[in-house]
């Protein structure tokens, strides 16, 4: 691995960790599914406008429209269900477990092909006793819901991934989340009008 990868690893990493802080913040004026809900808006925005600025949605597979729709869906699952957890456990056992999505898919994918790989099963069985370490004894803040909720997002999020994953090739990165992005945020909007929710007062504050 070079340096620009590991750049690139390390900002990841602060990006999840300050997403998590952030998250915890803004739950104190509203729930989890409004915050989700503008998190997933405030993201969509630029998304979808530079989606449209180099003609992103031109392209339509009916089969990959659909799946990416199902995506869309997965990913409000993820975030609604991730930072509910938030309410329920700490940020640092909520941010390990939420990032245990690469167990998930390599679980299917076992279990869709049938063939073992030596390493991977390694990695798998090291993984969880991490997080059986970490979160196996749940503590006054990091309660079972919360690890629950945090696992869900993880699953959510390894849906996701596969759906995205099995898309037409000739869908690019930025017509992926042009599509996932605003189905997420117009589905946690949804619930969060239909759970009455609760979006912030911004003309209180």
């Amino acid at each position: 691995m070079n340096a620009r990868a590991l750049g690139l690893l390390a900002g990841a990493q602060i990006a999840i960790g300050a997403a998590a802080i952030f998250a915890r913040f803004a739950l104190t004026a509203a729930g989890p599914l409004s915050v989700s809900a503008l998190r997933m808006a405030i993201a969509a925005v630029p998304v979808v406008a530079v989606a449209v600025l180099r003609g992103r949605y031109a392209r339509f597979d009916a089969p990959t429209e659909r799946r990416l729709a199902l995506a869309g869906l997965a990913l409000a699952v993820h975030f609604a269900t991730w930072i509910a957890s938030l309410q329920h456990a700490s940020v640092a056992v909520s941010t390990l477990l939420v990032c245990s999505t690469p167990v998930f898919t390599e679980l299917w994918t076992l279990a869709r092909t049938g063939r073992a790989r030596p390493l991977v099963l390694a990695s798998l069985v090291l993984a969880a006793a991490g997080v059986a370490i970490v979160a196996g004894v749940p503590s006054g803040r990091d309660t079972p819901l919360g690890i629950a909720l945090a696992l869900c997002g993880a699953v959510a999020m390894a849906a996701y991934l596969l759906l995205v994953r099995a898309s037409d090739a000739r869908y690019t990165t930025l017509a992926i989340v042009g599509r996932t992005y605003p189905i997420a945020a117009l589905a946690l909007a949804c619930a969060a009008l239909v759970c009455r929710d609760g979006f912030p007062n911004l003309a209180a504050r």
